[in-house]
């Protein structure tokens, strides 16, 4: 099969004079191997591996922050821990991961839960 994974992303702002539009449209991605995990994960302060399961190669991630306050980075481990982005309270992403890369979530002030689809490339 082909197209087993169907991504919509749309965004809008109007900040002020400037107002602007994205919406790609849909994306359809291929899934070589079939397999997911996902869950909701206590986050610490501390970095930790996103709880990936079964999943050898990981594909596409989706991350949301549950926290109604305090704000979790996402990142990998090279050598020590090294952010890419962060998800304040509430908000969402969702991104390929990089070849075999082990993708780490670090909350910010106190612990925070995350809930993550992460399925097999």
């Amino acid at each position: 099969m082909a197209n087993e994974i169907t991504l919509t992303i749309k965004g809008r702002v109007s900040n002020s004079g400037y107002k602007t539009d994205w919406a790609n449209g849909q994306n359809s991605i291929t899934q070589t191997a079939q397999g997911a995990a996902s869950g909701i994960q206590a986050v610490g302060t501390s970095a930790e591996n996103i709880a990936g399961g079964d999943v050898s190669t990981p594909g596409i991630l989706f991350l949301k922050n549950l926290d109604g306050t305090n704000f979790v980075e996402f990142g990998k481990d090279n050598t020590g821990f090294v952010a890419v982005g962060k998800l304040e309270a509430g908000e969402e992403a969702v991104f390929r991961v990089a070849d075999s890369t082990t993708i780490q979530l670090k909350a910010d002030t106190a612990a925070c839960d995350v809930m993550y689809l992460l399925l097999e490339d």
